[in-house]
Parts: structure tokens; sequence; C-alpha cells
């Protein structure tokens, strides 16, 4: 061995280089992990967060493994996942303004059904296709005028440029959002 060589660990740049979407996806889970634990402190449910006595989360290492978790995620906007969500593009923005709905719609949701079942409203099967038709009907309207805004959007550009206005159906016959 030569001097400066050894059994120093490898650099960071260099494991995310051979392997860069590892980072993000293993943060990601590691951050839904903890989403996990601190809802359930939320919500007052111990067993999702205490496998026994011995094995528990507490709610302040939760909060700092789903902030490390996410400062991976953004350490890299020109890479990952974040590339798309900091593009200047239709689908950065697009991303920007559906992720953070989508996430607390889901929760919101989540936590009122959890209620729900509580209060003996309704059982365990109940809740769960409620709170599974609820999210996609909230989620996919909220996609729907987003989608419709962009569609809006360009076509007043395709104006500006003098194109001509779409018919009913384009040549691939898909109706344009508005027209529904």
């Amino acid at each position: 061995m030569r001097a400066g060589q050894g059994n120093a660990p490898p650099s960071a740049e260099g494991s995310l280089s051979r392997h860069p979407a590892s980072a993000p996806v293993l943060a990601g889970v590691t951050g839904s992990l903890s989403l996990l634990v601190l809802t359930a402190y939320a919500s007052g449910i111990i067993s999702l967060f205490e496998v026994s006595e011995y094995a528990q989360m507490a709610m302040p290492t939760a909060l700092a493994f789903l902030l490390v978790s996410l400062a991976i995620v953004l350490a890299r906007p020109e890479r990952g996942p974040m590339r798309l969500v900091s593009s200047n593009g239709a689908g950065g923005e697009l991303a920007r303004h559906l992720l953070p709905a989508a996430v607390g719609i889901a929760l919101v949701v989540a936590a009122l059904r959890l209620l729900g079942q509580m209060q003996g409203l309704y059982d365990t099967y109940v809740g769960v296709w409620m709170f599974a038709i609820v999210t996609v009907v909230l989620i996919t309207t909220l996609m729907w005028r987003f989608a419709s805004s962009y569609e809006h959007a360009e076509l007043e550009r395709k104006k500006k440029r003098g194109d001509q206005p779409p018919n009913d159906r384009n040549r691939s016959g898909r109706f344009h959002l508005d027209e529904l």
C-alpha cells in the first residue's frame, strides 16, 4: 500500500455518484417511517411507535429523522426527485402545487377518519374505504383544477403566438379540459 491509501472510508460524494438514486430513496423510506411515528404520537396510537417496552422511538427522534430525510432529498436540487420539483417548467410548477396538497389532504382525511372511528361513527372497514374514496376524490379534483389552469395558460400562449385555436377534438381524438 502506498502512503495516503489505507482503510479510509469512501467519500459520500463517491458513493452517491455510483448510486445517485439510493440516497433520496432511502431518505424517503426513513422520512415516511418518521412521519408514521409522528402521526401515531399525534393521534395517540401507541402501537405504531412502540414495538415493545424496550424498542420505541421518541417524538424528538422521529422529528429529527424526518428533518434529516428532508435535508437529504433537498440537498441536491439538480438530482433525483428534486430535479423535477425545482424545474422552471410546467412539470415543476405542477409538482410544487400538488405535492404539499396531496400530503396535506391525505393526512387530514386520515385524521378525520380515525376520529370518526374512535367516536364510534363507523367501523374499520367503512373508515378505510371512506378514507380511500375521499382522498381519491379530493386529489383528483385538485389535479383536474391545476391541469385545467395549465391547459388555459397554454391556449393563451398559442393565441399570443398566432397559432390556430383547437377544435372540440384535436387530431388525436382527445377532448380539451375546458370543454368537458
